[in-house]
């Protein structure tokens, strides 16, 4: 029962999940440093590698209000409850799995102890909609990529660490093709004209995504890059051997912040579209009442049930 309620093993585990209480507890951590600095908080009173320490335990936040189990319950309940609601409405095989992905969404953000390694409950039954419009596309390609790389920290081997770069590399190019295939989907590149930066900005533009969420999945090449201190060594800086908890701080906090916004865009495209008639979001997520929902190749109209 212990395991399977681990409230005394603290609110998250040695490596943060990507969730809201990896953003919590850095921001826990960044006030911290600031209060230290400015006079506001003494140093013997705040523990020692607080949340950072890898141990797995309770743990008090310095400066933010401790979150007890209790805490995370109800918010994980009050996250479940709208796409439960949509589901009584909807009765449909769609939102069925829709509604799946969501709860685990949900747990995964607010749970109490959640490990990394949960995130695949919310990717491997967003693949079953892949082909459903090009919305769900767009999303798994941003939450996949960034749920495998939040998962990085696991496979810490030298053999593994190569391992894990070219499978990452491989899945994504073949995630990327396949759809961009399938919605024959196009990568708008500045003309010739444009200046040389915007052409070159122009050819890592990745398609069916955003020019924010494309830079924001290449921020987890450059994120991967500061993580291996290549660069740091160079400089002189020796920052990950005072600080070795660094690198999986700033994974945890930088993928929450992916996993975040694809569950608050998934949400959204859940209760304002799938329920609405005649209604889809459009490539840039504004409603658009007068289009259709595309699914394939084909079109399909949303009917009020």
């Amino acid at each position: 029962m212990s395991r399977l309620f681990p409230f005394k093993r603290g609110l998250v585990h040695a490596y943060w999940a990507p969730n809201v209480w990896a953003l919590y507890n850095g921001a826990d951590k960044v006030l911290t440093i600031l209060g230290l600095r400015m006079g506001f908080l003494q140093a013997d009173a705040v523990p020692a590698a607080s949340m950072t320490g890898g141990m797995v335990q309770e743990y008090s936040h310095v400066v933010l209000p401790s979150i007890a189990p209790l805490v995370t319950l109800i918010l994980t309940a009050l996250g479940m409850l709208p796409a439960l609601y949509m589901l009584w409405e909807l009765k449909s095989p769609t939102a069925f799995v829709r509604s799946i992905i969501l709860c685990a969404f949900t747990s995964f953000l607010f749970g109490w102890h959640v490990h990394e390694k949960a995130i695949l409950m919310i990717i491997i039954p967003l693949t079953l909609l892949v082909k459903h419009t090009r919305e769900d596309a767009r999303l798994f390609l941003l939450l996949s990529l960034t749920g495998y790389y939040s998962l990085f920290p696991l496979l810490f081997t030298p053999f593994e660490d190569v391992l894990k770069v070219l499978m990452f590399v491989q899945t994504a190019t073949f995630s990327f093709l396949a759809i961009q295939n399938y919605y024959k989907a196009t990568v708008i590149c500045p003309p010739p004209s444009a200046p040389i930066v915007a052409r070159c900005l122009g050819m890592l533009r990745l398609p069916l995504l955003s020019d924010l969420e494309g830079g924001y999945l290449w921020g987890l090449a450059a994120l991967r890059f500061f993580n291996d201190g290549i660069l740091l060594r160079m400089l002189g800086i020796d920052l990950l051997t005072r600080l070795p908890f660094l690198p999986l701080m700033l994974t945890s906090t930088y993928c929450a912040v992916g996993v975040i916004y694809c569950w608050l865009r998934f949400y959204r495209y859940f209760l304002w579209v799938e329920g609405s008639s005649e209604e889809t979001l459009d490539d840039w997520g504004s409603l658009d009442s007068k289009t259709s929902v595309v699914s394939g190749s084909g079109v399909s109209k949303k009917k009020r049930r």
